[in-house]
């Protein structure tokens, strides 16, 4: 309790030492929030700093030209009006005045950010070194030379390879060198401490190449001696010797501007390891040289930063070359590719005759046929190394003797097919047993047959274009023949489509009419009994499945094959009439009615050449040559007849439809077969009201 008293009178006490007039103030009557601000370096950058006062009116004093700040009762806005471009920060006081209480404000902006980016001729490791590269894409990596050289001294006392062939990465060559003598090449790299090394072949052509001012790959580029330089070649060996001797140290040809001047040797071996490459820095060249040779520099560098080491250039030789394949079909030759990479690849000027495989380093080229031009024939093979940048391509000659005279060859697995009466039938085929692969077969009547050639497969079928209605044979003969030339081989096939039997039909067949029963074409025979057959009505019909208003279901049992169960089913509803196809097959007479799912099948087999399976899901111009030639075999037969072809339609559209006599499952949509580009069975409906052809069939007997 005493404690509490205490507290309070404490409390009172401190509220009466507030008191002035009358009136009741709370300490501080101006509160700033921060006495030190920092600003960026950017022109525009800002800090806002809070206040408070209850006296009255803030006011902001300093000098600085680069400031604005902006008072108000509740806080200070510091803005940099100019960036900072000093290399130190810059600072001013911002003296804030309310009534009789001030507060000072340090405001400092800072400085901009030191270039650390590397440059030509600055100096590394203490004097050591010089950078005389600097990687464009990222200016904090680049290559340092040493300013100064070593020269009197062999690249090695005792020779000895290290197998140091990089032209391109002198750290790892150097690496190889493990027990160097004090006066080496190498030993003296290394003694300038950690990171130098003796530079590869291709580096020294870098270090060059800004030496000269113009690179050796150049167009421009010329080698000749120092006196007869370009005023720009002069102009930048000038300049960088003289930053060279900036830093004390020695320029790069002291040689007299007559002479070839002097050279450098690289950490380059050659394959035998005995000798190694050198590049010259008076007038430009490069070679391998003795080891032993006391009359090259040494010059040595160090990479700063992250760098990366280019990929190793690709070498590449290829033997024999050029190659050479003996005239026969599928000849080949090999060539061996000696290479540091392990990818190649291979492009030929003319591969019409000639084609490659790689297998490792060796390719082989074959020939893709027989040489019957009379002349050598010959291409050029681009095998390329390794990829992008760092590959070497190497053009290999090939070469194709003529073939000599009967070295051609050609055997038929038969030499007499026989066909059936039928039209558009095809014969047994016949395996062409040759190294040609280009076959000519020239039949002596091909008013009713047609030869196939699949060259891939070097088979070969005959096929009819009309029916044989004769009861003796027809015969003639196809002459085949391998490649081309005098001396073609050449052998003959004798065809023979036999006679028509009085109880049997034949595909293509014309039906007469018989009196009110109308005729037709036969297009299927039984395979087992030739007596029976069907024929399809030479005519067409454009009609609705049905014209009723609503189609729907017609409540009968439709089979998928049956096509004259169907009709008879079909013609027995008491709405038939709404079914014109009804009429239109049986109104040609006893027998005739609307062509089911299996009958327009078998129809589309004769007309396509092929089973539905095996038919090219394609519209017809994109269908096979044989596909093509069948259709309009067919088409020609069926229209020496009278009869309307199987698919008017463009070659480009999917083709005619045909109605079969049965019905979806929902009764709304009836299923078709079409003719142009085959569609599946499953996916063949469409609503009854729209408008299909419809070919009526009939099934005949002897």
């Amino acid at each position: 309790m005493k404690k509490i008293i205490y507290l309070l009178l404490i409390l009172n006490l401190g509220l009466l030492s507030c008191v002035d007039d009358a009136s009741v103030r709370v300490m501080p009557e101006f509160n700033c929030k921060d006495t030190k601000v920092n600003l960026a370096k950017a022109a525009g950058s800002s800090v806002t700093s809070l206040l408070y006062t209850n006296v009255g009116q803030v006011v902001a004093q300093y000098q600085a030209e680069w400031l604005s700040v902006d008072v108000n009762a509740k806080s200070v806005i510091y803005t940099a009006l100019t960036q900072n471009d000093g290399e130190d920060a810059r600072s001013t006081v911002v003296k804030l005045t309310c009534g009789s209480y001030t507060v000072e404000v340090t405001v400092t902006q800072d400085s901009k950010e030191p270039d650390l980016s590397l440059k030509v001729g600055q100096s590394v490791d203490d004097g050591i070194g010089m950078i005389f590269w600097v990687d464009p894409s990222d200016k904090m990596v680049g290559k340092a030379v040493s300013v100064k050289r070593q020269g009197g001294n062999p690249f090695e006392a005792s020779v000895m390879s290290h197998n140091a062939l990089s032209t391109v990465n002198g750290y790892a060559n150097t690496a190889l060198f493990t027990a160097s003598a004090a006066n080496d090449a190498v030993a003296y790299c290394q003694s300038l401490g950690e990171g130098w090394y003796l530079p590869a072949r291709d580096e020294l052509w870098e270090l060059f190449d800004v030496y000269n001012g113009i690179g050796h790959a150049d167009p421009d580029f010329a080698s000749v001696v120092p006196d007869k330089l370009t005023e720009v070649e002069k102009a930048a060996r000038a300049a960088f010797d003289k930053m060279l001797t900036d830093l004390q140290g020695d320029v790069i040809n002291e040689a007299a501007g007559s002479g070839n001047g002097e050279s450098y040797w690289s950490s380059t071996e050659n394959a035998a390891g005995d000798k190694a490459y050198w590049v010259r820095f008076g007038k430009s060249g490069a070679d391998a040289g003795n080891k032993t040779a006391t009359n090259r520099f040494v010059r040595c560098m160090r990479t700063i930063g992250d760098y990366t080491y280019p990929e190793e250039p690709a070498t590449l030789t290829v033997a024999p070359n050029p190659v050479t394949l003996e005239g026969a079909n599928e000849a080949e030759a090999n060539v061996t590719l000696t290479s540091n990479k392990s990818v190649f690849s291979v492009v030929l000027a003319d591969d019409s005759w000639l084609s490659y495989t790689i297998s490792g380093t060796t390719v082989t080229f074959k020939a893709k046929s027989k040489n019957t031009t009379g002349n050598i024939r010959t291409t050029i093979a681009t095998i390329t190394a390794g990829t992008g940048a760092a590959a070497k391509a190497v053009e290999a000659t090939v070469n194709q003797n003529v073939a000599a005279e009967g070295d051609a060859s050609l055997e038929l697995s038969t030499n007499t097919v026989t066909i059936t009466p039928d039209a558009v039938a095809k014969s047994e085929v016949i395996t062409m047993i040759s190294d040609e692969t280009e076959f000519a077969i020239n039949i002596t009547d091909e008013s009713w047959v047609k030869a196939y050639v699949d060259v891939t497969n070097k088979t070969l079928y005959f096929w009819t274009l009309s029916p044989n209605l004769n009861s003796s044979n027809r015969v003639t003969t196809a002459t085949v023949t391998a490649g081309s030339g005098a001396n073609a081989p050449k052998q003959e096939v004798t065809i023979t489509q036999r006679g028509l039997l009085s109880s049997e039909f034949a595909v293509g067949q014309v039906i007469a009419d018989n009196g009110s029963l109308k005729g037709g074409i036969v297009f299927w025979v039984d395979g087992t009994n030739r007596g029976k057959a069907k024929i399809m009505s030479l005519d067409r019909e454009n009609l609705a499945w049905s014209t009723a208003g609503s189609p729907a279901s017609t409540g009968v049992d439709l089979s998928g094959d049956d096509g004259y169960t169907n009709t008879m089913a079909l013609a027995a509803l008491p709405n038939a009439s709404e079914m014109p196809a009804i009429k239109f097959c049986m109104d040609k007479g006893t027998g005739w009615y609307w062509s089911g799912r299996k009958d327009l099948e078998q129809m589309f087999e004769t007309y396509n050449g092929t089973t539905v399976a095996n038919a090219t899901n394609n519209n017809p111009n994109a269908i096979t040559d044989f596909e093509k030639a069948n259709r309009a075999a067919w088409d020609q037969v069926v229209s020496n007849a009278g009869g309307t072809i199987m698919n008017e339609a463009a070659s480009s559209s999917t083709g005619d439809t045909y109605w079969a006599c049965r019905e979806a499952s929902n009764g709304v949509n009836g299923f078709y077969v079409r003719f142009g580009k085959p569609i599946s069975w499953s996916s063949a409906t469409s609503k009854k009201s729209s408008l299909r052809y419809i070919r009526a069939v009939r099934s005949i007997s002897k």
